[in-house]
């Protein structure tokens, strides 16, 4: 099984927050995963927030087009339920050859 080597970059990672507690500051991380050559694989990227509420984020992705195919990326279960219960005020995805990138406001 060869290992699926991902090249990520933290182009932007902007959470603005209501609290100023550097004790509780977001956090951002994505899963590890791997697969035969040809294979597909699933990961996700993760934002941790164990202070107050988040309005927005705004993060990319990047890997080697010539080793690594993006196939699609998708909001998880809780991007839809941000909003108090409700689908946040404005959410894109960007697909790119080498990458994607996301931008969330919450309202």
């Amino acid at each position: 099984m060869t290992r699926v080597s991902t090249c990520w970059i933290l182009v932007t990672f902007l959470v603005i927050s209501a609290t100023s507690d550097l004790s509780a500051q977001p956090s951002l991380r994505m899963t590890d995963a791997s697969a035969p050559p040809g294979g597909t694989v699933d990961v996700a990227v993760l934002v941790d927030n164990p202070g107050a509420g988040i309005d927005g984020w705004s993060f990319g992705v990047c890997h080697s087009a010539a080793e690594l195919t993006l196939l699609s990326a998708a909001s998880g279960a809780t991007t839809s339920t941000v909003n108090c219960g409700m689908p946040p005020f404005f959410e894109m995805i960007d697909l790119h050859a080498d990458g994607f990138t996301m931008t969330v406001v919450v309202d």
